[in-house]
């Protein structure tokens, strides 16, 4: 099994919590 690097997965992870943000502040 391959680990997935702390950057990728920041890179993911960051942009998908910023736009639930997003969607909770407008509900």
């Amino acid at each position: 099994m391959q680990t997935i690097p702390l950057r990728e997965l920041s890179i993911v992870f960051i942009p998908t919590a910023f736009l639930l943000a997003i969607m909770f502040r407008w509900q």
